[in-house]
């Protein structure tokens, strides 16, 4: 006699025992990692035992601190960062020239709308180092905030 277990029931206790997050396609995996400027991906605080393990077992198994993908961390930070500075300019000329024009103002605005669509590009789930993106801009926004 053959038994068969559901797809629903099947999948979700195998995700429960788990032990590897896929940091390429789980959805807000920057619940589980924090990163450096330098490109090194690293648990995050505050998760508990099994989260931990799991963090740490993924981080080994993919060799998520190997050279190249470090390297390659590294570099979307800078951009990343440097699109965040962007988006600072443009707020401060935003906010300098709102009162001078009604021109200006839509000038402005429109620099303004553009920088943070860029921004927010960098998050979005079919990027590379989404992620990371996630992170960092939510980390910044975050600390601008409090």
């Amino acid at each position: 006699m053959l038994i068969q277990i559901s797809g629903a029931f099947g999948s979700r206790q195998e995700e429960a025992q788990r032990l590897l997050l896929r940091p390429c396609t789980d959805t807000a995996i920057e619940r589980f990692f924090r990163y450096n400027d330098q490109g090194l991906i690293l648990r995050k605080e505050g998760l508990n035992a099994t989260e931990q393990k799991k963090v740490e077992e993924s981080i080994k198994v993919y060799a998520l601190q190997r050279l190249g993908l470090v390297q390659a961390r590294e570099a979307r930070v800078i951009l990343i960062k440097a699109q965040l500075r962007r988006v600072e300019n443009a707020i401060h000329n935003f906010n300098t020239y709102f009162d001078r024009s009604e021109t200006d103002r839509i000038w402005f605005e429109g620099i303004l709308r553009r920088e943070m669509e860029i921004l927010h590009r960098y998050k979005d789930p079919d990027q590379e180092y989404a992620g990371l993106a996630r992170y960092i801009i939510d980390q910044y926004f975050y600390k601008l905030n409090h």
